[in-house]
């Protein structure tokens, strides 16, 4: 009688495993390549924001040097502006 239980246990855990590998075919494929796209969408523009910030980082130092090195004049106020202008750039 207990030996009959666990062989109708079986055969149901085993009509449920399969049913669940048959209903995830189709769907996988179509999952795995969004999930894939997904990551690549998020790792681009991650990237790209990383190279932005780093172009104006070196705007920026380009622009400082330029008022340390060239002595035409330029008022504190006019300097600040300006700095201020390059870095509202990165956000």
């Amino acid at each position: 009688m207990l030996i009959d239980e666990f062989d109708r246990l079986q055969v149901k855990k085993h009509s449920c495993h399969s049913s669940k590998t048959i209903g995830e075919t189709p769907f996988s494929p179509s999952q795995d390549l969004h999930s894939s796209a997904w990551f690549s969408f998020l790792a681009s523009t991650r990237w790209f924001g990383i190279w932005l910030d780093w172009t104006v980082v070196a705007f920026l130092l380009c622009v400082v040097a330029s008022f340390l090195l060239m002595d035409d004049g330029s008022l504190g106020g006019d300097v600040g502006v300006v700095l201020l202008a390059c870095m509202q750039l990165t956000g």
